[in-house]
């Protein structure tokens, strides 16, 4: 049983969905924005005034480069190896995975969560352990602290603001709120001469075409927007409830928006400008003011850190307390880890998946591979890279399958129509064996292995394994990488279950809206 002395009577985790960590004010660090020359148009005076009054962590990692493993890993310490949210939305949080919510409920806690998008987070149960759960209504959540303020409160806030369409609220502080992303959407289109149906595909073709600038800087409007706006607002109906005195807040990301090749966006890399996130403690009397500790850690920290914060003793879990760098500047020396998957299937067979394991209340085997894209390793200096998995030959059963697998095993790519079957008749009527295909998609292929130095190439532009001094430095990365993959997960993996057909069709409208189908 956990074991609880004083602690912060409230305790409030924050998260903002999509900010990356050079788009707060008080991030000095800019020299990736420098690339599109939008650095000085970061202005964020109340995230920046948690910072100076509380502890910044400048080097924070997300364990993943999308929303479910990385709030995941957030919500219970551990890394999508250990808790079982892996692919984008494929398995639930394992059964035996206990949350932060869980824990501090048990010690004594009412929980509470406020989600912009809170099907998601049910679904997959990463919010087990809340006791009331308020969906996209900021005044309603204010109305129910309000009501508990003599119990201790734990609340877990998601923003959806700084996502695309950036700057656009799902609560609306005021009547006409998000009309100047209306606005922007129109004066881009001009700019550009892009005739595009919304402002998703606007900025995407935009990105294509080399309009850079402009698509970060209105990535940047919609976090500046976002911090003098909602969140601000948000922050001052805690103050004037008086319900921020003996209070620990923790603002952080899921990941950042940076440049995946073809969009700005997220969830396909691991690169820096996604998964570096920013990091803040505040809690006045218990912890420094405007400390900002540039060494790493992770977003698997922060669970262990509020434990430790609120004096809980309870489970083991992937992550480290912070508070001993907090309070005494010890330093940390551990490597950080993070991944990335992918489904080498269309969305539409995904969502049918999905339903045949709620229909059959089973974990069915997929008609499709679940692969895991990208992995990496990081130390404050340097970064492995790994693209793809170790082949493997006994799911080449024909010509179809054989293709599938070398468009995600070894281009790491999703299966285009167009392509698949460009390829799939070469193999049927040029007589293309699979060891002249696979050479040649080889050919097509990214290095698999990458190591780039972050202090001095922050872009990673420059593979430092051309050169072989750096083997050794990837080969003692690489032993960490095995070791956090060969954890095994706690239980047997636990599927996704709707409980009709209308809810996973609404569910599958609501990804398709943010542009993740």
């Amino acid at each position: 049983m956990p074991s609880s002395g004083e602690g912060p009577k409230n305790i409030i985790l924050i998260s903002i969905d999509d900010l990356r960590f050079d788009c707060i004010g008080c991030e000095e660090d800019k020299r990736a924005l420098d690339r599109y020359g939008v650095d000085v148009e970061v202005d964020t005076p109340c995230i920046d005034r948690f910072a100076s009054q509380g502890v910044r962590f400048s080097q924070a990692i997300a364990p993943a480069s999308y929303t479910s493993a990385s709030h995941a890993s957030l919500l219970t310490g551990l890394y999508p190896p250990s808790h079982g949210v892996r692919a984008f939305f494929y398995t639930k949080l394992n059964e035996q995975v206990r949350t932060l919510a869980q824990i501090l409920k048990d010690c004594g806690y009412r929980t509470f969560s406020s989600c912009d998008f809170h099907n998601m987070f049910d679904l997959l149960e990463i919010t087990r352990g809340i006791d009331c759960r308020v969906n996209q209504d900021n005044a309603k959540i204010l109305q129910i602290l309000d009501q508990n303020r003599n119990d201790k409160m734990f609340l877990f806030m998601h923003f959806f603001d700084v996502h695309d369409p950036y700057g656009t609220s799902n609560y609306e502080i005021y009547p006409g709120y998000n009309h100047d992303v209306e606005r922007d959407f129109e004066d881009l289109r001009l700019r550009s001469q892009i005739d595009a149906p919304s402002f998703l595909a606007l900025t995407k073709e935009a990105w294509r075409r080399g309009y850079r600038g402009e698509v970060v800087s209105q990535y940047i409007k919609g976090v500046n927007k976002f911090d003098r706006g909602r969140f601000s607002w948000f922050i001052q109906g805690l103050r004037n409830l008086n319900l921020l005195d003996n209070s620990l807040v923790v603002i952080t990301a899921d990941h950042g928006e940076g440049d995946c090749g073809p969009t700005f966006s997220h969830g396909s890399d691991l690169s820096e400008e996604v998964i570096r996130v920013p990091l803040i403690f505040w809690c006045p009397e218990r912890i420094p003011e405007g400390k900002v500790i540039d060494q790493q850690c992770s977003l698997v920290d922060v669970m262990p850190t509020i434990l430790a914060l609120a004096n809980i003793r309870d489970q083991e879990c992937d992550g480290t307390s912070l508070l001993p760098a907090i309070e005494k500047g010890e330093s940390l020396s551990y490597p950080v880890y993070a991944e990335r998957w992918a489904n080498n299937i269309t969305n539409e067979d995904m969502m049918s998946f999905m339903r045949e394991c709620g229909e059959s209340n089973t974990f069915c085997t997929p008609l499709f591979d679940v692969l895991l894209t990208h992995r990496s390793v990081r130390t404050p200096e340097y970064k492995l890279l790994v693209r793809g998995q170790p082949p493997s030959r006994q799911a080449l059963a024909d010509n179809e399958v054989l293709l599938k697998w070398t468009f995600q095993h070894v281009l790491n790519k999703h299966v285009d129509p167009e392509g698949f079957s460009y390829w799939l008749r070469r193999i049927d009527h040029e007589g293309i064996n699979p060891e002249q295909l696979i050479e040649t998609f080889v050919s097509f292929s990214e290095e698999k292995y990458q190591l780039f130095d972050l202090l001095e190439d922050p872009t990673e532009a420059d593979n430092l394994l051309s050169d072989r001094r750096f083997l050794p430095n990837a080969d003692r990365l690489m032993d960490v990488m095995h070791e956090i993959e060969n954890r095994k997960s706690l239980c047997t993996q636990s599927h996704v279950k709707f409980d009709s057909d209308n809810e996973a069709a609404l569910f599958e409208k609501q990804l398709r809206d943010l542009g993740y189908l």
